[in-house]
């Protein structure tokens, strides 16, 4: 209804719209970024990312990998926690684009990890899930 317009307004679509479809509340979500958020995207190979379909609000965590001349690590790799907040297929490169939520301060860190190519994106169990 037009007197609940101004709830929308600001609001990012949680799904896609065509042109004209009339719109719920239940379909807008706040806006992207938060504040104290970042949104960084990484281009990712199916190596580099687990083969389950990603969805908005998943829980993961972006890990550094090791060049592949080196031996395994001997301590915990850097990670990264973030939320996905969508996916796209890279047409030109194959793989796929996983845009991901992060907290400010870490989305430089996540920026130059994934320049270098060496991540891997796990998939964790969302809060409240079976341990």
């Amino acid at each position: 209804p037009a007197d609940q317009m101004e709830q929308l307004l600001g609001a990012t679509a949680a799904v896609d719209a065509a042109a004209g479809t009339p719109l719920a509340l239940g379909i807008a979500s706040d806006p992207l970024p938060r504040a104290g958020e970042s949104i960084v995207g990484l281009l990712l190979t199916p190596g580099q990312l687990p083969s389950v379909e990603l969805r908005p609000g998943d829980p993961v965590r972006v890990v550094a990998t090791a060049r592949p001349q080196d031996d395994p690590p001997t301590t915990p790799p850097t990670a990264i926690a973030a939320t996905v907040v969508g996916t796209t297929m890279d047409e030109m490169s194959g793989g796929t684009v996983v845009n991901l939520s992060v907290r400010t301060g870490d989305a430089g860190q996540l920026a130059a990890l994934s320049g270098t190519g060496r991540v891997a994106l796990v998939l964790d169990a969302a809060v409240g899930g079976a341990d």
